[in-house]
């Protein structure tokens, strides 16, 4: 037997190494299971069945086989869809283009009217304040005095300028029978002239300004109206 330790031969059946005196590993005894005789089966006792004979088979049933899919139904073309009825595709009548115009421009015509219908009922314009009335004719009537004193001018000469039309006014009572005068810068030539124009306005009853008579109109030297209000006024 060969030493694990030492590597050295010693005699089988040594239970030690001769030379360095380890103990070899004693192999383990065998252990052995007791045998069990089995016990001896019971004898098979088979009832006794009696068979009866099978059943007669049930009559098949005939199956009847599905009916095949049913082919599928081609749309039609357009023609024959909008043909009518005992009409061929060759007797459908086309749409007449006139009518179609006449279509299209009624449904203009109608979105117009509903168009202008909405504007009227939602965007109503805002009524203008009430002017309120001072009882002073040139602060109630300024503009509509100007505006006089303008068209009176127009009759006589027309290729001219105003000095200004919004801040060059003047105006005042000419007398105290209700004349006024109203007066501007003119240029006819590039040189600045003085206007002058005395008017009558005219009110109604319920203090609208109706018009206005124009007595006297002049640019610088130039007299252009005299009815002789003014000259009967100042003797």
């Amino acid at each position: 037997m060969k030493c694990d330790f030492c590597g050295n031969e010693s005699p089988a059946g040594s239970q030690f190494c001769v030379f360095c005196g380890r103990d070899f590993p004693q192999p383990e005894p065998e252990v052995r299971l007791p045998i069990v005789e089995p016990d001896p089966a019971p004898p098979v006792i088979r009832p006794t069945v009696q068979t009866s004979p099978p059943p007669d088979p049930a009559p098949l049933e005939q199956v009847t086989p599905p009916a095949p899919p049913a082919a599928p139904v081609q749309p039609k073309p357009a023609a024959e869809r909008v043909q009518g009825a005992g009409e061929t595709p060759q007797q459908a009548k086309p749409q007449n283009p006139k009518q179609t115009a006449i279509g299209c421009f009624t449904l203009i015509v109608l979105v117009a009217l509903c168009v202008i219908f909405l504007r009227a009922c939602v965007f109503k314009p805002a009524k203008k304040p009430e002017k309120v009335l001072t009882g002073d004719v040139i602060t109630d009537y300024e503009n509509e005095l100007e505006v006089q004193a303008m068209n009176a001018l127009d009759e006589y000469i027309t290729d001219y300028k105003w000095y200004s039309i919004i801040t060059g006014w003047q105006l005042a009572y000419y007398d105290d029978k209700g004349a006024v005068t109203v007066a501007n810068k003119v240029s006819r030539t590039g040189t600045w002239e003085q206007f002058y124009c005395v008017l009558t306005p005219h009110i109604d009853s319920e203090g609208n300004f109706i018009g206005a008579t124009p007595h006297f109109v002049s640019v610088g030297y130039d007299i252009y109206l005299d009815d002789g209000y003014v000259k009967a006024d100042t003797d």
